[in-house]
């Protein structure tokens, strides 16, 4: 079986006599998990494999046996201590007691199954593990960014903020935020704004040729008259016969009035320029090749008045035995530089479209000078700008600077005074009349007029509300004793004779029934005067009807009465006016205005759906404003008048002004089935005519089963 006694113990024969998790070794069950006796007699576990786990030698620092037999660790776990840990944290990142330290905040993949540690501040890994930069991006607080992106221009902590809205290169490596608005980046970067091309001077200098060891210039063109130059730009097409020669070029500007004498050899560092010309200047013709087309272009401060400008081109000492040839010499001068940017787009801003600024649009007719908005025919720019006439003119005319006196004009270029007139301040004007009384300065008051006065033989202010000259100059104007001149009218009155007390102002257009109309009564000034009572009335008939209203005053010059119709037709109106103390006047008016109809309106109930041989009773409100007249309502079932139906209408109050009603008409039985159209119609007539004026209607519909 499996097991035998020797020396009176049992021992094992094999591995049948051991119980189960025992092996029989050297006839002793010893236990097969035992790292002396792992799975065989034979199979002895040393370190580092020194646990035994069903038959195999294991390490307890194994991912698969990690602190015990059958304890296997995840992905990415490594065993650490007997412990299965996650190997991307920032404490074991890639492999047990791997610290992220030193600005590495981050543990990534490393693509091949690994992990190492990271920043979030690099570009391998900007603000997450897998954020990977592309070439020419910066990474700034987790994000992504180009170089030249203005959030982080050149550099994380330089953000463009406000006007500087463009992140620009400095063509050396370097960035700089710079403004869309401004002239070094209009709209863009790299968008700098040149000279005006609108304002340019060209000129054709012709050709020159330069023998070596010569340094001479020759007479190329003239310019005529006053101009001023900001820069230039000079293309030409050169030859020489030795590389280091072609950068020898330059040409001459003689200003009106400088000395245009020349040596033609004058040898190394004589001056042949005055003071007060503009040169040499030099090109910058690259040393090779030695022959082309070459194009330079630069700033130039020179400018004069009047005169003539000389131009002249040469070569400055090209070498013992070498030549040089300089053809089709183009010149071009700029009187401007664009000095401003609006929209992404380079401007002069000494135009009247931007004078001074985008924004500002001179008038039509003037011109932009040093970015104000002015007129050319002023004194202080007369026919150009900054062109400031002297004391002695008073005018600018066609641009030229010039005066009334010399002109024989008044005020202006061109009004010329006519015979009897006289030049004053507010232009040609006689002396006898009311703006210049017998002088420029003497302008006569309200109610006076220029009169001659034959004692001082001069032209005087007259008033003409004084009897002697009233409303006008001469006897006929001079008022009888007992009259007096009336301030308003300007003519002779006698205040003891009655005469009307002012104005009526009453209406004469049509209003609609109901409506107030007024009257008003307006006391000539002449008849206000202390003691005076004045008695004003209106009345009205219309139809047999009469309204009337009155007042008594003496305190005011203005009192306003009222009248109101309550029906339609043509009213008949008559006022009066009464005046009564020191000047009594009297005055009576009258006239008709048509009153129109307002069609009143009314409202119908509605009914609910009823049976065969039920009744409805029709009932509602109506409006109207014509308050002397009558209202009738019938019923009409589907536009058929029942005369059957019987309808009483209620004043809503008892006054004789009431304008609101209510009706109710007999009840009526439906016999036939059917949807119905009942409708009420309110009828309007002068009481006791039977002549209807308009009608107001409402419908509704009932249902009959």
């Amino acid at each position: 079986m499996g097991r035998q006694c020797s020396g009176g113990a049992c021992q094992c024969v094999n591995d049948s006599g051991c119980a189960s998790g025992f092996i029989c070794c050297n006839n002793a069950c010893v236990s097969a998990s035992a790292a002396s006796s792992c799975g065989t007699c034979t199979n002895v576990c040393t370190s580092p494999n020194d646990q035994c786990c069903s038959g195999t030698c294991s390490n307890f620092n194994n991912a698969l046996t990690c602190g015990g037999c059958g304890n296997t660790c995840s992905a990415n776990q490594f065993c650490c201590g007997q412990s299965c840990t996650a190997i991307n944290t920032l404490q074991n990142c890639g492999a047990c007691g791997t610290a992220c330290t030193g600005g590495n905040d981050l543990c990534c993949s490393n693509g091949q199954g690994g992990f190492v540690c990271s920043s979030s501040t690099s570009t391998s890994s900007c603000g997450q593990c897998g954020n990977v930069c592309a070439p020419g991006q910066q990474c700034c607080n987790g994000q992504c960014l180009a170089i030249n992106s203005p959030l982080a221009c050149g550099g994380c902590n330089n953000p463009c903020t406000g006007a500087n809205n463009l992140c620009c290169g400095d063509g050396q490596g370097g960035y700089f935020c710079s403004n869309s608005a401004s002239i070094n980046s209009c709209g863009q970067c790299g968008n700098v704004c040149g000279f005006n091309e609108d304002t340019a001077v060209a000129l054709n200098l012709g050709s020159t040729n330069a023998l070596g060891g010569l340094q001479s210039f020759q007479s190329s063109t003239t310019l005529t008259g006053a101009n001023s130059f900001v820069g230039f730009r000079i293309t030409f097409t050169f030859s020489t016969s030795q590389q280091s020669n072609a950068n020898e070029f330059a040409f001459w500007i003689g200003v009106p009035g400088a000395s245009t004498t020349l040596q033609a050899d004058c040898g190394s560092g004589c001056s042949l320029f005055a003071s007060n010309t503009q040169g040499p200047i030099w090109t910058n013709i690259p040393a090779t090749p030695t022959s082309g087309t070459y194009t330079d272009t630069k700033s130039l401060t020179v400018s004069a008045t009047s005169g003539t400008w000389n131009f002249f081109v040469g070569n400055s000492n090209p070498g013992s035995g070498s030549s040089a040839t300089y053809s089709n010499i183009q010149l071009v001068l700029f009187k401007e530089r664009y000095d401003g940017c609006c929209s992404g787009v380079c401007v002069s801003l000494n135009t009247p479209q931007t004078c001074g600024s985008c924004s500002r649009k001179c008038q039509t007719g003037q011109t932009c000078c040093n970015g104000q908005c002015v007129f050319l025919d002023s004194l202080d720019h007369c026919g150009s700008c900054g062109n400031k006439c002297d004391s002695q003119f008073n005018l600018c005319c066609n641009g030229q600077c010039t005066s009334t006196s010399i002109l024989g004009t008044c005020n202006d270029c061109t009004t010329t005074c006519s015979s009897g007139e006289n030049c004053c301040p507010q232009g040609c004007v006689s002396l006898t009349s009311p703006q210049a009384c017998g002088s420029c300065s003497n302008t006569c008051g309200e109610n006076e007029g220029c009169c001659f006065n034959s004692g001082t033989s001069q032209y005087n202010c007259a008033d003409f509300t004084n009897p002697n000259t009233c409303g006008g100059c001469g006897p006929q104007f001079v008022c009888n004793s007992n009259e007096v001149c009336h301030p308003y009218r300007q003519d002779c009155v006698s205040p003891l004779n009655p005469s009307i007390c002012g104005s009526i102002s009453y209406p004469t257009r049509a209003v609609t029934e109901g409506s107030v109309i007024s009257i008003v009564f307006n006391v000539d000034p002449f008849y206000f005067q202390t003691g005076m009572i004045y008695t004003i009335s209106v009345s009205g008939t219309l139809n047999g009807q009469t309204v009337t209203d009155s007042a008594t005053f003496s305190t005011s010059t203005s009192r306003t009465l009222t009248l109101q119709f309550g029906g339609p037709g043509v009213a008949s109106l008559t006022y009066s006016f009464n005046g009564i103390g020191f000047t009594p006047c009297f005055q009576s008016l009258s006239n008709t205005i048509t009153i129109n109809d307002v069609a009143p309106r009314i409202t119908l109930n509605s009914f609910r759906p009823m049976f065969r041989g039920q009744q409805f009773i029709a009932r509602g409100t109506i409006s109207d404003p014509g308050y002397w007249t009558t209202i009738r309502v019938t019923i009409s079932i589907n536009n058929v008048a029942e005369s059957s139906i019987q309808c009483t209408v209620t004043p809503s109050s008892t006054s004789s002004f009431n304008t609101q009603y209510s009706y109710q008409c007999t009840p009526y039985t439906m016999t036939l089935p059917g949807v119905f159209v009942i409708k009420a119609v309110a009828s309007v007539s002068w009481t006791g005519s039977p002549v209807n004026f308009s009608s107001g209607s409402a419908q509704t519909s009932l249902s009959v089963r």
